[in-house]
């Protein structure tokens, strides 16, 4: 499993939205910390590190 981490400017954005807005998104983020390249996760190119795009 994998620790995901917010800055502190993108958690004050997400506790704006609504309610079920943050169900949603908190959801797809918990997902992500069990399986970080889903299907159809895409690799980011001309990155020096890994990095992918859902």
């Amino acid at each position: 499993m994998y620790i995901i981490t917010f800055k502190k400017s993108a958690e004050k954005e997400l506790l704006r939205l609504p309610n079920q807005i943050i169900k949603r998104i908190s959801y797809a983020i918990d997902g992500l910390s069990e399986n970080p390249r889903p299907l159809g996760a895409k690799k980011l190119e001309g990155q020096k590190e890994s990095l992918w795009r859902n």
